[in-house]
């Protein structure tokens, strides 16, 4: 809620609000945050003129944003492929999507990109078998299917399957067909390790360092981790944001994380 920040009449004297939120007679909000990058935000939420949110208010929003979220996140998986809704349109082929398109009874219609070399390897897939889902993934599929049926599942957003293997881990969205069965949309993504950030220039500890920050660690516990002080962590830091060409940890966690797209 903006009142978590700002009081009414501080707010009032904002330029934001003289210039645009004056003219609606918008006084409160309450937003959540869809998408977060360097680049962009992009949220949703509510605004009104008369009286502040409630908690309760607050409360019914953290119920529901998961769903748009979520809902978001998979549409622009599928955006950003290119997927064409009437299965007559190109075959995509991208090194890191694919889609399995399927039946109304979960039988393989057809493939694209590199979706055959992901089943065999996260799944055990037999290539024999052509029209035949992994098992594991016919389970999870139904699953799917009958949570969007059931009022009890409506509070819990449906989650894509993550699969790891190797160095690499697979993401399965689906998505129900307007004409029937259904698409599953893979993505497969590199795990991050330490030797991974070389091409950014950065030495074997700093490479450390910014992989702990990708895993969300703390300045203290990456000390911990590596065994070295917090100030010297605290130094790493400072050379590896100069080296990334960004001003905070948020930043080199942002362009650490593009390179496993």
């Amino acid at each position: 809620m903006t009142s978590d920040f700002l009081s009414l009449n501080q707010f009032k004297r904002l330029g934001i609000y003289n210039e645009f939120y004056r003219h609606f007679g918008i006084q409160y909000q309450l937003v959540f945050y869809l998408f977060q990058t360097a680049d962009l935000e992009l949220g949703m939420g509510a605004q009104r003129g008369f009286k502040d949110f409630s908690e309760r208010d607050r409360t019914m929003l953290d119920l529901i944003s998961p769903h748009f979220t979520l809902a978001y996140r998979n549409a622009r998986a599928f955006t950003n492929l290119g997927w064409l809704l009437n299965r007559t349109g190109d075959i995509l082929d991208a090194g890191s999507q694919g889609i399995v398109f399927l039946t109304e009874d979960l039988r393989i219609e057809r493939m694209t990109g590199r979706c055959e070399h992901w089943l065999k390897n996260y799944f055990a897939w037999n290539e024999n078998s052509r029209t035949i889902l992994p098992e594991t993934l016919r389970l999870w599929l139904l699953r799917q299917q009958r949570r969007r049926h059931s009022e009890a599942e409506l509070a819990n957003p449906a989650v894509p399957l993550v699969v790891e293997h190797a160095s690499a881990t697979l993401m399965v969205r689906c998505a129900p067909h307007p004409g029937g069965g259904a698409a599953l949309l893979l993505t497969e993504q590199q795990r991050l390790r330490p030797d991974s950030f070389a091409t950014f220039g950065l030495t074997r500890r700093e490479g450390e360092v910014l992989f702990w920050i990708t895993e969300g660690k703390s300045n203290p516990e990456i000390g911990r981790i590596l065994g070295i002080s917090p100030r010297t962590v605290d130094k790493h830091v400072e050379r590896l944001l100069a080296k990334l060409q960004v001003e905070t940890r948020a930043a080199a966690l942002l362009k650490a994380l593009r390179m496993a797209v």
